[in-house]
Parts: C-alpha cells; structure tokens; sequence
C-alpha cells in the first residue's frame, strides 16, 4: 500500500477531542499504528502541486485506529478499481483530513460542535491545496459533511471542482435556496448527495441528537424540497441508494456506488436525480469486497436484475415530491462496469479491519 498524507487538526495528532495549534501534517502508511514523523507544509505542497486530489473527511466516533482502517480501506479499493495511480486515472494523490470526532457513542451534539471548530482547519487546508495548483474534490462521510459545508462558505468558489457526500449528518434542506450551505454547494462544479432511508444511524441517532428541532438528515431523505433543487441548483446530484445501502457505512462497500463514481468521472450525466439498484455486476462486485459466501456469488450470477436506470423525465417526476421520486440511472458505460466489477479484486485485502465495521454518524 503506498503511504498517504493525513493532515490533522487533533491535539498531539489523535486526540478525539483536542484540537492543536494547527495542522500537523504526517506522511503514513496507512497499514501500521498511526505514528510517523511530521512533514513541512513547504514539502507536503510541494509534492501536490499540480496534482489531482481527493480530501477525505471522515465523520464522527473515528479514533486513530477508525481512521487508518477508513482511509486505508478507501486508499486500497481507489487503486485496485483504478480511480488512481494507473494509466488514465482520475485521481493522483489521496489526502486524508482528521478532526475530533469524538469517541463516545453519546457524544455527537459535542462532536457537532467540534465539527464545526473544525471547518477552519480544513479551509485552510483546501485553500493551500487550491493555492498549489492542485485539482481539490471533496469525500465526505456523515458527520464530516458539516465539517466540510461549513469550510466550503470560508473559501472562495471553485477551489473544490466536485464533492462527493455520503450519508450526510446535516439537515435535508441545508443545501437548498436560502439555507446554510446553499451558498457553499454551489461553490463546486459538481455535489453529489448519497442518502439512503436504510440508514439505521442516521433514521434514529441523527434525529435523537439533533434534540432542539428533531429534523431529518440530509443523508437520510435527500433533499427536504427536490424542486428547489432543481430550479435553483442545477449543479446538484442527488443519488438514492436505498437499494443497495443499508448501512451507515455501506456506500464503500458498494459495487454499484464504485461504479456510479467510474462513470460520473468518465461521463458526468446531466439527471439531478438518479436512484442506484443492483445489477448482476454489482452483485458481484460487492460479493468479492465484502467476502461473501459461494450461495452469495451463485446469487449475483443468477440475478435477472434490470440495473440500474435514468430517465429522461426523471427531474420532472422528482418535481412533484416533496422527496425525490423513484428515478433510475442510466446503466454504467463498460468502463465504470469494469472499475464495478474490479472491487473485485479488494476482497481479502480490503475487509482486513482492526477494529472491525464499527461506524457513526
């Protein structure tokens, strides 16, 4: 496994709730214990100039060894799929962003409020990226969608290209006309919102935490008024993935999510709402990463599904909703098949944890 930047705003670098000076920032393979000397902004920019990046922010209850086993697994499935590191690769560099999430199942609203604290560091992150020349797109995940909005309101428009948010932990109508990070989703060219309403973390534990208005989460229902979404933030792609998700984590684990991704980098689709179903390529892809069973992959192959499907008119269904509809997405290009299909190949390599599946919003 190649080593990765980690860029921390932690107190003595894992602390789950200090925060330090600054940014620290340590050059680590992602396969040992977290520890490793630090390295010079000059030299950290120096070595992502110019270059494709991904920023992953991670979201709450991630100690040190949460983190190295997120980011690594994340590292090992992007080059095994091909989404960096090879020939025609989207991608160039990973760099993962860590922030006191917190390690106490009852402690998100001061996780929320660290979260916020956080946003700073990674502006300053995201804005030295920018400053280096580097292409910045944005991973996020539950929690760390707050950290990331709230950074993306302090740094100019255009310095991320693309986020891509899974299961986020803020309210379903914050990136709508009006609210709090409208302004902020519409500084990237493209954002992408992952929910599924088989989220079990985010149906009960956002809803339980959030105890002054009780509301929804983003990454839970998707947008609160998919008509404001559609005329007013055409930039934003709404992906349901209640199919093939039914996890607070699962979206890592998903062929057909890999393989939206493939294609979207390839190919972006001009659908704001698309819904994510098996497909026998899917099946088989989530099979191999996830170690299942030989009746598990006889069932992929026997699968008849019909995929996953985009319809011309499916804005203007989602239009009459208050959620988003039913929409399909378009069934992937070969290319994004093939990066599907090659999750493959992380089988054993990517469901080697140290601490196991354990996950919060």
């Amino acid at each position: 496994m190649a080593n990765m930047f980690i860029v921390s705003c932690r107190k003595d670098f894992w602390s789950t709730t200090d925060f330090s000076g600054g940014l620290d920032i340590r050059d680590l393979d992602m396969t040992g214990d977290g520890s490793g000397a630090s390295v010079t902004s000059a030299n950290f920019l120096q070595a992502i100039t110019g270059k494709r990046v991904m920023v992953l922010v991670h979201g709450y209850n991630n100690d040190r060894l949460d983190v190295l086993d997120s980011y690594g697994t994340i590292e090992r499935r992007m080059r095994l799929l091909n989404f960096i590191g090879a020939g025609g690769a989207p991608y160039d560099a990973i760099v993962g962003f860590v922030w006191p999430g917190g390690a106490v199942r009852v402690s998100f609203p001061f996780a929320r409020l660290r979260a916020g604290e956080s946003a700073p560091h990674l502006a300053r992150l995201l804005a030295d990226l920018r400053g280096a020349n580097a292409t910045v797109d944005l991973n996020t995940h539950s929690l760390g969608a707050h950290v990331a909005f709230e950074a993306l309101r302090d740094v100019p428009a255009n310095t991320v290209r693309t986020a891509w948010n899974f299961a986020s932990a803020v309210d379903n109508e914050s990136v709508e006309e009006g609210e709090r990070y409208f302004t902020a989703s519409q500084g990237c060219s493209t954002f992408y919102v992952f929910h599924s309403k088989n989220d079990p973390v985010l149906r009960i534990w956002y809803r339980l935490g959030d105890f002054l208005d009780f509301d929804t989460a983003l990454g839970y229902s998707g947008p609160e008024d998919p008509r404001s979404i559609i005329d007013r933030a055409q930039n934003v792609r709404v992906v349901n993935c209640k199919d093939i998700v039914a996890s607070h984590g699962g979206y890592r684990s998903s062929g057909e999510v890999w393989s939206f991704m493939a294609q979207e980098l390839a190919t972006p689709t001009t659908a704001q709402f698309v819904t994510l179903t098996k497909t026998t390529e899917a099946l088989r892809a989530v099979f191999r990463v996830t170690g299942g069973t030989e009746s598990m992959r006889m069932a992929a192959a026997a699968s008849n599904g019909h995929g996953a499907r985009r319809t011309a008119g499916e804005s203007r269904k989602a239009a009459g909703a208050r959620r988003p509809g039913a929409a399909r997405a378009a069934r992937p290009a070969r290319g994004a098949r093939a990066a599907a299909t090659a999750a493959g190949r992380s089988a054993r390599a990517s469901t080697s944890s140290r601490r196991g599946s354990r996950k919060q919003a």
